[in-house]
């Protein structure tokens, strides 16, 4: 912390009431997200054994494109996939195959741990280990949903024999209708998935700059949204929730009723305004 006047401070240095603003708003974050725990629904494979499998070693910087094309289209679209689904108020977790490979599948849903999922989002990939297929496959037999990228796996991590069964999984979950593929700009990604999630939300009018996840505890379901925009937001909100929409600003601690709307479906719309950078949780009380 400095005391040096704030007009011979060096960039990124706060002055005094500036910090404690700052560490305020960080811990009225951490109370939010440790009193609850993030409702996602929707994992995405991480494609690091495609990534690993076409790389070769290379003699330009790091911070150059590889020299590879497959490499660069993975990493490229794999990144345009995940932005994809933030932009659509999906929020997602990352998972890896190691985790897959313990996975239990309980009715529709895919378990890892604590964390249940409706939807398995396959990204660009060509290589897959052999166990990983297994627990798509089981997930696809009790009614999962799959989605993947055009690109779908071929290759097995575990050898050149294993190729073929990887190969026959991908045909049948194709021919059976558990493997939805994404168009090649990946744009069809929230048609796809939002009908697959009982629990979603509505921004009108849509705003790819607007971030947004579930917490969830015992008194029920939160909403916490981000605008990353340097543009203000003004719109309308439509949730599941039973019980009078509060809306909480962690920058300042303040707190206010909302006036809901019941919608035909029984959801809950709320008027949303949000600043420049605000973020803002809506919960019920």
């Amino acid at each position: 912390l400095s005391f040096i006047p704030e007009e011979a401070l060096k960039p990124g240095v706060f002055n005094v009431p500036t910090y404690r603003r700052y560490t305020e708003f960080v811990s009225r974050l951490k109370l939010i997200f440790t009193a609850r725990t993030i409702e996602t629904r929707v994992a995405v494979l991480y494609p690091i054994l495609s990534l690993q499998a076409q790389f070769t070693p290379s003699t330009r910087s790091m911070y150059e494109p590889h020299p590879r094309k497959d490499i660069n289209f993975i990493d490229g679209a794999f990144t345009g996939l995940c932005r994809s689904l933030l932009q659509q108020q999906i929020d997602y977790d990352m998972v890896d195959e190691t985790s897959m490979a313990t996975a239990d599948i309980d009715e529709k849903t895919l378990a890892l741990g604590e964390r249940r999922y409706d939807v398995i989002v396959l990204p660009p990939m060509d290589t897959i280990r052999v166990s990983t297929m297994v627990a798509i496959d089981r997930f696809a037999q009790a009614g999962g949903t799959i989605i993947g990228h055009a690109r779908l796996p071929k290759y097995a991590a575990d050898g050149q024999d294993k190729d073929t069964s990887i190969r026959t999984t991908v045909r049948r979950l194709r021919r059976s209708g558990s493997l939805l593929i994404l168009d090649t700009k990946v744009k069809s990604i929230g048609r796809l998935v939002k009908p697959h999630l009982a629990l979603q939300v509505k921004l009108s009018p849509m705003r790819k700059s607007i971030l947004y996840t579930a917490l969830k505890n015992g008194a029920g379901t939160s909403y916490f949204l981000v605008n990353v925009s340097a543009k203000r937001y003004e719109g309308s909100l439509t949730m599941p929730g039973a019980g009078t929409p509060v809306l909480h600003d962690p920058a300042t601690g303040k707190e206010r009723w909302l006036r809901p709307q019941k919608t035909k479906h029984g959801q809950i719309r709320v008027l949303l305004k949000l600043r420049p950078f605000e973020s803002l949780l809506v919960d019920f009380r």
